[in-house]
């Protein structure tokens, strides 16, 4: 019987040791370390639709702002990227941030009409959404963030055919958590 006591006693000593331990520890590791935590964002996408075989798309970076895309164009005539009918979740698209200052659709369709690419040529450029109001609006354009999952329509066209299909291209990102201890 005293050995029964004498064990069970043990053991609900060596619990209260080992909870003080770990709560020593925690304290210990709470104030003497800051853990920094980084918000990197992996880019992802998958082209939903396309019709154009010999066209290539690779989203190469995503933020709030803008969407970095390569276009390749494997194919051996000039291929058109026509502007009037690509989007970024139904907003139009500029190539420079200060062209998020244009706010009629007239300016808007002289200087975005259409893009040319040659055979066997890639195309680089930054897509920032824009989103053109209404004159009676009172609105800040450059306030304008790609929300996530975005969809990307982008018209491309052989010269010479006119289509209104777009390669819709889903574009997600995911957080990588990277945890640093200082």
């Amino acid at each position: 019987m005293q050995i029964l006591v004498f064990t069970k006693l043990d053991k609900n000593i060596a619990k209260k040791y080992i909870k003080t331990i770990f709560l020593i520890s925690m304290v210990y590791f709470y104030c003497c370390t800051t853990i920094k935590i980084n918000h990197d964002y992996k880019t992802n996408f998958k082209v939903l639709e396309s019709h154009s075989k010999y066209i290539d798309i690779d989203v190469i970076k995503a933020t709030n702002e803008y969407i970095y895309i390569q276009i390749t164009n494997n194919s051996l005539d000039i291929v058109k990227i026509n502007w009037q009918n690509t989007s970024l979740n139904n907003d139009k698209i500029v190539f420079k941030k200060e062209d998020l200052t244009i706010n009629n659709e007239a300016k808007y369709k002289s200087k975005y009409r259409e893009f040319f690419i040659g055979p066997k040529t890639s195309f680089k450029f930054k897509a920032y959404p824009l989103k053109i109001y209404p004159k009676n609006k009172n609105s800040n354009a450059l306030s304008l963030t790609i929300k996530y999952p975005s969809i990307f329509k982008l018209n491309i066209t052989k010269a010479e055919i006119e289509t209104k299909k777009t390669i819709n291209i889903l574009i997600t990102r995911t957080i990588k958590i990277n945890a640093t201890n200082t």
